[in-house]
Parts: structure tokens; sequence; C-alpha cells
């Protein structure tokens, strides 16, 4: 009669661990780079333009205008902390979406990894990074990259409080 197995680990767990962070940070990586190729490359648009001159105000200000405006202030807000940190610059505006969008990609890796397995998580991390809408969107200074990032971020928590971890 043989014993009962008393532990989960198989052979070879530490290397596959090792791997699976590696093409993660392989991912990340080339979102950074792919999402930074072409980012000042263009003129800020009106949008974009509108976006930065509400977040140069005071918050007092920031927060008069943005009632009158058709999204919520939360993007106007980081922006304008945002913009004290690194200055209005194209390329520093657009990289608080930019950071948006790698941390989208982030999570979608971590939640397809929670649903499904490492595998998949690395496919929909690949087809994340080179989304071209979402690499668009991670170029532009809009609130288009914070509301995926906080809509995959919401349905993670989600999953975590009702399924188990994997």
């Amino acid at each position: 009669m043989a014993l009962p197995q008393l532990s989960i680990w198989q052979p070879g767990d530490g290397l596959r661990k090792i791997k699976y962070k590696y093409h993660v940070c392989l991912i990340v990586i080339f979102s950074v780079l792919i999402r930074l190729l072409f980012l000042t490359d263009r003129y800020l648009w009106c949008d974009e333009a509108s976006s930065v001159l509400i977040s140069r105000h005071s918050v007092d200000n920031l927060l008069f205008h943005a009632a009158f405006d058709v999204h919520p202030p939360l993007y106007y807000l980081l922006l304008h902390d945002w913009i004290i940190l690194l200055g209005d610059s194209i390329a520093a505006v657009r990289s608080l979406s930019l950071l948006f969008g790698i941390l989208t990609v982030v999570l979608v890796i971590a939640l397809t990894r929670w649903l499904a397995n490492e595998r998949t998580a690395l496919l929909a991390g690949w087809f994340a990074a080179l989304m071209p809408m979402a690499v668009h969107y991670s170029q532009e200074t809009r609130m288009y990259a914070l509301m995926g990032m906080l809509t995959l971020a919401a349905a993670l928590a989600l999953m975590m409080w009702i399924k188990p971890p994997p």
C-alpha cells in the first residue's frame, strides 16, 4: 500500500514558475516599449488639450469645471497631481495613460491566470499588449485607459472574492 501524497509540489514547479514570471516580465517590457514608440509624434488634439486645461486648475476650480463635463473628475484629479510631478509636456501628460495601459496588461494577465491557467494568461497578456485600441488609448491624455484598468481591477477583485485562489 502506497502512502498518499502529502505535498502538492511537483518536480519542475520551481522552473515553471520562474519561466512564467520571465514571460510576464517580457510581456510588460514589450508593452512599455510599444506604447512609448510613437508617444510624442502627434500634437495634443482638442479633447486631450481640454483634459490638460481642466487639470491645470486648482482642485476647487477643477471640480467646478468637471461638474459640467460628462466624465467623472477622477482622471482630472490624477492628471492634476501628475502635472505637478512631471510637468505638462506632451510626453509627461500622456505618460499617465501609458501607466494605466501597462497596468491594464498586468491585470489582464492576473485575471486570466485566476480564471484559467498560466499559458492562457500569457496569451491574453500578449493580446492585451498588442491590441491596437489599447495601445492607442494608452497614448492619449484621456480617461479611457484609466477606465479599462479600473474595470479589470474591479473584475479581478470580484473574482478573488467569489472564487478561491488557483
